[in-house]
């Protein structure tokens, strides 16, 4: 096909994409056109996937019960608990579950590791973290300018900044969160800290009244070939 042809015959093809952009764009523009839901658990993945997947490969009339299988997938849309606390891997960013269920974070700013967060929880926006000698709205976190102490469901949370509250903090609170390494022991029942993060990735706290429960992302992810091995010693 001569060059020139072949050009024009590209033309209705460029404008056909133009166009689905600008319909794409338009519509992603309007009010309400998006709305952020919590994360669905594994169990509801599982369902949707093998619902599609029946109603799919069956050509029988029987293959729109795979219809249902996608509905209850998506029914437990939110039925896992959200954490209470967040940690990401190099302790530069935590986060707090306010009493209303927002989240309090140290960076209201859009960052990846906050704005993940929030799309797992279904949230648009970070609480404010409150100030050196300010408390949060909820009234459950004070903070000062070397950390902050925080109730969450009964159990009191220490959130360090500065490794001159970790020991303080080591001897009150149940569960200790810390962007610092620690260097000495602490009594308190859950420990995470700088190293912590380093080794395991993000870490994960549920408090409830079961009791408390950690995850990081080597516990979810587990020892795979193309991980570094990075363990912290129990000496």
């Amino acid at each position: 096909m001569p060059f020139g042809l072949e050009g024009l015959a590209l033309v209705p093809m460029g404008w056909g994409i133009n166009g689905v952009l600008w319909v794409a764009d338009t519509v992603a523009g309007w009010p309400g056109a998006a709305h952020n839901l919590p994360a669905m658990p594994t169990v509801g993945i599982i369902m949707v996937a093998l619902g599609g997947l029946w109603l799919c490969l069956w050509r029988t009339p029987w293959r729109v019960w795979g219809i249902g299988g996608i509905v209850a997938g998506i029914m437990t849309t939110g039925m896992a608990p959200p954490p209470d606390i967040l940690i990401n891997d190099d302790a530069r960013y935590m986060a707090v579950r306010a009493a209303d269920g927002g989240l309090m974070a140290t960076s209201t700013r859009s960052n990846y590791t906050v704005d993940s967060w929030l799309r797992d929880d279904g949230l648009d926006r970070a609480l404010p973290w409150p100030k050196p000698g300010e408390v949060s709205a909820d009234g459950r976190m004070r903070c000062d300018r070397l950390g902050c102490i925080a109730i969450v469901n009964g159990v009191e949370v220490a959130l360090v900044q500065d490794e001159r509250a970790f020991a303080e903090d080591c001897a009150r609170a149940q569960i200790v969160i810390a962007a610092v390494p620690a260097f000495n022991p602490c009594p308190a029942d859950v420990v995470v800290d700088r190293f912590d993060v380093w080794w395991r990735g993000a870490h994960a706290v549920w408090i409830t009244s079961g009791g408390i429960r950690v995850r990081s992302v080597s516990d979810v992810r587990g020892d795979r070939p193309w991980v570094l091995p990075r363990h912290r010693s129990q000496d």
